[in-house]
């Protein structure tokens, strides 16, 4: 009997066309990709979001490095959370802590380095704190204005 054969055939078939089908045809949403535009070039920004000029800032020199980067876009925040968490370890970042609430707070770290995220939801928009500087041993409060 060529019955179970057939079947096994037809599964492996819907399989194989099963894995070669588009995410936006399954619904599930494309992955935020890395801007070209980074102020430091270890700290990766979803490439749809806009820099906040006005309430950013960033400076560097070879001894130390700080900076509050500010941006907005349109990406959900699970998308953005998402994104940092792949990210980040790629530029040898390691997750020290998450609050993934409303806002959620990414906290990572790297030899000396400390980097908070915030991620919050604001009129229809995702706006980003990016929170770049030596690692201390106080806490600090990051706040979105």
């Amino acid at each position: 009997m060529n019955r179970p054969r057939t079947l096994l055939c037809l599964l492996l078939a819907c399989d194989l066309v099963g894995c070669a089908i588009p995410r936006a045809a399954t619904g599930m949403p494309k992955p935020l990709t890395v801007s070209p535009v980074m102020p430091f070039a270890d700290v990766p920004v979803p490439a749809a979001f806009v820099q906040d000029a006005a309430r950013s800032f960033a400076f560097q020199n070879e001894e130390v490095r700080v900076g509050l980067l500010r941006y907005t876009g349109r990406a959900e925040g699970a998308r953005v959370i998402a994104f940092y968490r792949e990210q980040m370890p790629a530029f040898q970042w390691t997750l020290a802590n998450a609050v993934e609430a409303e806002p959620a707070i990414l906290n990572f770290e790297k030899a000396g380095q400390s980097c908070i995220i915030l991620v919050s939801r604001k009129g229809g928009r995702t706006e980003l704190a990016i929170d770049v500087a030596p690692k201390s041993s106080r806490p600090r409060k990051l706040e979105l204005h």
